[in-house]
């Protein structure tokens, strides 16, 4: 008989599916549950191998709160959920925290999100927050409704999420 199907486990915050970098305020990660576990392995690791966090958790939790914000670098999470002693689930994913210059980056866009909407989106695009991108391009999309620049926008952040979301690997 087939095995039967492992159970996905889902990113619910932040959202490493749709975005690559993370802002240097993350504390906190939160998953899906998973029908039928009987626990989960949280790790969270630089990519040296260094281990920045790691727990065991019953059924019943479902996040992770760091106790302080991570700093700037690469990571891998990877969250296992244990159906039984030989038998987990784990998802991995990659990402960095931006620095600095990347965060200061971040938060203009943000600020000017409303009022530079194609600009902000090339912005968030360029430190890899792809969600945020599509939300000022379909809001330059709204302003400039005419503007053959947003819609070339519009082609390249769908095409990167295409990219990002099968990236996405369990």
């Amino acid at each position: 008989a087939p095995a039967p199907a492992k159970p996905a486990i889902k990113f619910l915050q932040p959202d490493l599916q749709h975005n690559g970098s993370l802002t240097n305020d993350t504390v906190r990660f939160q998953w899906s549950p998973v029908s039928g576990v009987q626990g989960y392995r949280f790790t969270l690791q630089r990519a040296d191998g260094s281990v920045v966090a790691t727990a065991d958790l019953n059924a019943e939790q479902t996040e992770y709160t760091l106790n302080a914000p991570l700093q700037a670098g690469e990571y891998e999470i990877a969250i296992s959920a244990v159906m039984s002693e030989s038998s987990t689930r784990t998802l991995r994913r990659q990402f960095y925290v931006l620095d600095a210059d990347q965060q200061r980056r971040y938060e203009w866009a943000q600020q000017h999100a409303d009022k530079l909407p194609l600009l902000s989106a090339a912005v968030f695009y360029s430190i890899d927050r792809y969600a945020d991108a599509l939300s000022s391009v379909e809001r330059a999309a709204r302003k400039y409704p005419n503007d053959k620049r947003v819609s070339q926008w519009r082609k390249l952040i769908e095409a990167r999420l295409n990219l990002q979301v099968g990236e996405f690997s369990q």
